[in-house]
């Protein structure tokens, strides 16, 4: 290692300024020497550029500082005392073949009408790292390289796309680090293919082995080597070399053990048409352990009397190599798609190597729910097809117990796989001048479906698929008596059912008990009357406030849709009477029969609907059935409407579906409110017009599909 003075030393003279005898200042002359690697630098890389000196006292306060520090005078006159100089040159490159920073610092004393000379060394704060290939690792490899990075931990990905400083080596060269904050270490990989079997070689520094922990102006030299004996075996070693003398830091080890397929590549996917398959183990030193690895359970395969899966069995053909065979009558145990079956191998020296190989088994893949779309009303049906000769591939499907099949012509995609997609098909009507559509066809929650692979007009095994979802609503049961819509002005902070019960008018809402209903409990709705003014009763999704004689109803809660619902269904049981009241002017006149209602919204709002009513004309009266944009607070996206105009026959609560049709077949509701369901004993409670006599039991709220 050279040293290049890059300021000439200047003769210790007098100063040619005349020192005061009484100012106490002293003069300084400096030479700065950077221990400068011309070799790495190119031409256009000045180091002395881009440094900076700085002059600080003895309390550390910084009194001169020089940028580039070559515009520093020749002579500095400085108050006797003690100082420091500090020198640094860099451009701060963390990974780099040729910008080299270095830095230093000198604590020199000024002593009045005195000159002080002060020679300060600076050398590389970089640390080196020197890779060199031996010739045999070209002989026996290809594509080989090696990333050196600066960072704790080696990942591939990392190193790859440069993000972390990172130095790519295809042949012998010598690059240098910076680290960045909060990193200690230099990690490394190597990769390449054996010219002889193919096989992918990966060997990593890894956390607490191999890994460099780096002192700054040391070299460290990676010398990438085959060894003799075992041949094809990769020997590593690590040197260390500081301030010109090598410090033999020598560490020895091998690469994992590697797996090649027999004809086929074992990292990609290989189509199988039948017959055994076979998987090549190689390691440096003797293998000790060979495992297969079967839905996350290992199998040992080596010095066993009985291998622990039937068809799997591996037989050494050397200490150090062997071939895992995989028979017929194991793979035939694998369906239609694509499997992944792993190996794992132990070495003599402990180090182990895994790989994975992947099979296309012709036939249907199994349906999960990362393939269907329960909002969307969507299926990829999917199958692999590993002969060559099929000319036309076609997937059917159809709801368990539906007479009739729908055929979708599958398109081929990568590594054998084809793909069919179910899509909803759609029917219509117009509703108070609004286009509605209802889901007459596609794949809903809740529901089972059978699908068949076609090849060439010829059907095959029919498979199935459940789609579940855990899509529920709260408290649809009304088995708790706890609900807030059951007590008095509680509704206020309702997280899901509200109800208009007050201090005026307690029993709107009650839990009670009817005939047919589920579980303990469901929801008493009375009408009522006070003063002349009529109160319906009412169970709804949202919020109830009271000031003075009028109610502020806030419509809507936030839901977390999984999947699109077909209906609403609840148990009910209605007594509607005619009506007795109609104080502000309502739809129904005096003596026409009542209508009670319930309805359904799926709603995207960005703020709760507020409906006002008591003793003024109500305000924000609305209906789901009024079109999609019938409030300001955002869309409707769907809803189910039932009025009741007649007293429920019989003495129990019947089962109700309540179907839903929707303005939007896309949207999935995201809003801050998405939700409204809504019960009344009067449709037109809101104007006081109805009958005050009416009663509605509702209980298992619930989503068809």
């Amino acid at each position: 290692m050279s040293a290049l003075a890059v300021c000439a030393a200047l003769a210790a003279g007098s100063c040619a300024k005349e020192v005061d005898d009484t100012s106490g200042e002293g003069c300084l002359r400096m030479t700065i020497d950077i221990d400068r690697l011309t070799r790495a630098e190119t031409d256009a890389y000045d180091p002395t550029e881009r440094s900076v000196l700085r002059i600080r006292n003895a309390g550390g306060e910084l009194i001169r500082k020089y940028e580039p520090a070559k515009t520093r005078p020749d002579n500095l006159y400085l108050i006797g005392g003690e100082y420091k100089l500090q020198y640094e040159s860099s451009d701060g490159s963390q990974a780099t073949w040729d910008h080299l920073s270095y830095a230093g610092e000198k604590d020199f004393t000024i002593k009045p009408h005195e000159t002080t000379v002060v020679e300060m060394k600076c050398p590389i704060v970089n640390s080196g790292v020197k890779v060199t290939f031996d010739p045999s690792v070209a002989e026996k490899m290809e594509d080989f390289r090696v990333y050196v990075c600066a960072s704790d931990e080696f990942s591939y990905h990392d190193a790859d796309n440069g993000t972390v400083p990172t130095l790519r080596y295809e042949a012998d060269r010598t690059g240098f680090f910076l680290l960045p904050e909060g990193v200690s270490k230099l990690s490394w990989g190597f990769y390449g293919k054996r010219k002889d079997t193919g096989a992918d070689v990966a060997v990593v520094s890894t956390t607490g082995h191999r890994e460099i922990v780096p002192e700054a102006g040391m070299l460290y030299s990676l010398d990438f080597k085959f060894s003799d004996t075992p041949d094809g075996g990769l020997n590593i070693s690590v040197v260390v070399e500081e301030e010109g003398e090598l410090v033999d830091r020598t560490i020895f080890f091998s690469p994992q053990p590697s797996f090649a397929g027999d004809g086929f590549p074992i990292g990609a996917v290989s189509g199988y048409k039948g017959g055994d398959m076979s998987v090549k183990v190689s390691a440096i030193n003797a293998l000790r352990s060979v495992k297969l690895l079967v839905d996350n359970d290992e199998y040992e395969l080596m010095n066993v009397t009985k291998a622990g899966v039937d068809g799997a069995t591996f037989a050494l053909t050397d200490e150090c190599n062997g071939v895992m065979t995989l028979s017929e009558a194991f793979l035939s145990r694998y369906g239609g798609g694509i499997h992944t079956i792993g190996f794992k191998a132990v070495d003599a020296a402990a180090v182990e190597g895994q790989a994975k190989m992947r099979i296309a088994v012709q036939g249907l893949f199994d349906m999960d729910a990362a393939h269907y779309d329960l909002w969307q009303n969507t299926a990829e049906l999917r199958a692999a097809i590993t002969d060559e000769t099929v000319r036309n591939v076609t997937i059917k499907y159809r709801r368990l117990g539906a007479s009739e099949w729908t055929s979708i012509l599958a398109t081929e995609g990568a590594d054998y796989t084809y793909s069919a997609l179910v899509t909803p098909e759609w029917s219509s009507k117009t509703v108070n001048g609004h286009t509605v559509y209802t889901l007459e066809k596609g794949i809903s929650a809740e529901n089972t479906y059978e699908y068949v692979l076609s090849i060439d007009g010829k059907d095959g095994e029919v498979k199935q698929f459940t789609t579940e979802t855990t899509q529920t609503i709260p408290h649809g049961n009304m088995d708790s008596e706890a609900l807030l819509c059951f007590t008095t002005d509680g509704s206020k902070n309702a997280p899901y059912w509200g109800s208009g019960n007050n201090s005026m008018t307690p029993s709107l809402c009650t839990s009670s008990s009817y005939p047919g209903m589920g579980g303990a409990h469901c929801a008493k709705l009375q009408a009522t009357s006070t003063l002349g003014f009529m109160a319906a009763g009412n169970l709804f999704m949202g919020t109830f406030e009271r000031s003075g004689m009028n109610g502020f109803v806030d419509f809507g809660h936030k839901y977390t849709w999984q999947a699109r619902p077909a209906a609403l269904k609840l148990k009910l049981h209605a007594t509607v009477g005619n009506v007795n009241i109609n104080n502000y002017n309502g739809p129904l006149p005096t003596g026409s029969s009542d209508v009670a209602t319930v309805y359904v919204a799926v709603v995207d709002w960005n703020a709760k609907h507020r409906v006002t009513s008591g003793t003024a004309s109500p305000t924000g009266i609305w209906s789901p059935a009024d079109g999609p944009d019938a409030v300001s607070e955002g869309k409707i996206i769907g809803y189910g409407l039932l009025d009741i105009t007649e007293s429920t026959a019989g003495g129990s609560m019947v089962e109700t579906v309540i179907p839903i049709v929707w303005y939007d077949r896309e949207t999935k509701p995201a809003g801050n409110y998405t939700l409204v369901i809504s019960c009344s004993t009067s449709k037109y409670g809101d104007y006081m017009d109805g009958c005050d006599k009416n009663t509605l039991y509702v209980d298992d709220f619930e989503w068809s599909y």
